[in-house]
């Protein structure tokens, strides 16, 4: 039975990697319900497996739901740093691609020519920020971004 249950465990598992998006943070939540509710039914019997069964169902779905958003979260602290990246490189255009391997999700950060504003004078750059998604869909971002006083590019739209 065990094996059984880690087997199970794994599919799940692997299945909410599969997803994109917020939608990973809502798998999570599911995946660790349902892996907490099949815990919890093999503990004790009668009343106190019904407790075990809902407490792990709780436990499950609060775990799940963190570990889906901290993926995202890594995700989006890759994007940031990359972003970064490109923004501060003294080439006239730069260009970083690189590919979640759990995910199988790409992502790209393309720069623009370094430009004064006139009146402020200050130095902005366009940006274009791509995700494509396993089955090929994409989504493009672009914006600006200027170089504060301190040196580090702020994006301003």
């Amino acid at each position: 039975m065990r094996y059984r249950m880690a087997a199970a465990g794994l599919c799940l598992a692997l299945a909410a990697c599969q997803t994109t998006g917020a939608e990973r943070q809502t798998a999570g939540t599911f995946v660790g319900a349902g892996l907490g509710a099949l815990i919890g039914s093999q503990i004790g019997s009668g009343t106190g497996q019904l407790v075990a069964v809902g407490a792990g169902t709780l436990l499950g779905a609060l775990i799940g739901s963190e570990i889906g958003a901290y993926l995202d979260e890594q995700e989006r602290q890759a994007m940031t740093q990359n972003t970064r990246t490109a923004l501060s490189s003294p080439q006239s255009q730069q260009h970083i691609a690189w590919e979640n391997p759990d995910t199988k999700r790409s992502y790209s950060v393309s720069t623009g020519a370094v430009e004064r504003q006139a009146g402020t004078g200050r130095e902005c750059r366009p940006f274009v920020q791509e995700v494509i998604e396993p089955d090929g869909s994409r989504t493009t971002t672009s914006g600006e971004a200027c170089r504060q006083a301190s040196g580090e590019w702020e994006i301003i739209g």
